[in-house]
């Protein structure tokens, strides 16, 4: 049988769920652990060698469990196996990234360019335990557009596209406030504001799933897509954005306590080594919570995935 994309060349690999079946051109891989998982490029889906089923040989004891307890492990998931070298290598990223943003002109485009391969990274993770990974794949960046600078745009544009909204209504209501003298009807004008960034943020977290799972910008920004998804799998989401909250304010609580110490040091000639070492904590802690974020992610998507594509 031909290739939906290649009609001169045989299949090779056969999506499980929406049935279509690719050349080894088309496929998608996605490193997941030591071996590499092929993944369908219309659907997300595991991909299978064509005439082998889902329940073959060795396949059978490494197939993660869908149980929704295994968003808890996201918080041990860093440290198995090479993913303290991750941690390690996204630490430093972001440490340079700091750095070079300092300089300004080509040397911010640089920064700019390592950022984005910290937040395509985050979009990785999502993607590997999604399609069935139970360790942090490894950094992979063989094409720097594909690999890195799309999928770090795709990050960033999700993020902005989340609290756009209630950025708008704060830039309005501020010129307003500030063009009169502050009553309470200009200060109730925020109002709105504060519900959208609220709302954006309860939605953030999907809309960064549907982005690395169909890699697909306008989809993750879709408002009716978005939240069907998360109404289909609510309860299960909701696990996830309670846990999501948690670590977030932990990632800003103890960058705050860094922060502070830091600055009381310098002031009070401290070490030396600790005011060195404190953008190394802090920035270690931020790409911690930021690759947890993304293992619950894929965690939600793989236990919930029929729930979440619907019908």
């Amino acid at each position: 049988m031909p290739c939906v994309n290649h009609s001169n060349k045989g299949t090779a690999w056969k999506c499980e769920r929406c049935g279509s079946e690719w050349c080894d051109d088309c496929i998608k891989r996605i490193k997941v652990k030591a071996a590499t998982a092929c993944v369908c490029p219309k659907c997300g889906q595991m991909c299978l060698p064509c005439g082998r089923t889902k329940t073959d040989d060795t396949e059978k004891s490494d197939v993660p469990s869908k149980s929704l307890s295994r968003i808890f492990e996201a918080f041990l998931a860093p440290f198995r196996g090479a993913g303290i070298l991750v941690l390690i290598f996204g630490t430093f990223l972001l440490i340079g990234a700091d750095f070079l943003l300092k300089f300004g002109c080509i040397f911010l485009i640089v920064g700019v360019l390592v950022y984005f391969m910290v937040y395509s990274y985050v979009m990785q993770v999502i993607s590997s335990v999604a399609a069935g990974g139970n360790r942090l794949p490894f950094w992979s960046f063989e094409d720097m557009w594909s690999d890195a600078v799309e999928p770090g745009f795709r990050f960033v544009g999700i993020i902005f596209a989340a609290y756009f909204p209630s950025l708008l209504v704060f830039i309005v209501c501020g010129r307003s406030f500030l063009a009169q003298t502050p009553t309470l009807l200009a200060v109730l004008g925020f109002i709105p504001g504060i519900v959208l960034a609220l709302l954006g943020t309860f939605c953030l977290p999907m809309m960064l799933l549907i982005g690395a799972v169909t890699e697909n910008i306008f989809q993750a920004v879709n408002p009716l897509k978005v939240i069907a998804a998360i109404f289909r799998s609510f309860l299960a989401y909701m696990i996830v954005f309670i846990v999501f909250l948690c670590s977030l304010a932990a990632q800003v609580l103890m960058g705050f306590v860094m922060n502070v110490t830091a600055s009381f040091l310098a002031v009070h000639k401290g070490s030396v080594t600790l005011v060195f070492f404190m953008p190394v904590i802090i920035n270690f802690i931020s790409f911690y919570f930021l690759v947890v974020t993304g293992y619950m992610l894929g965690v939600l998507y793989y236990c919930e995935e029929e729930r979440l594509i619907g019908n």
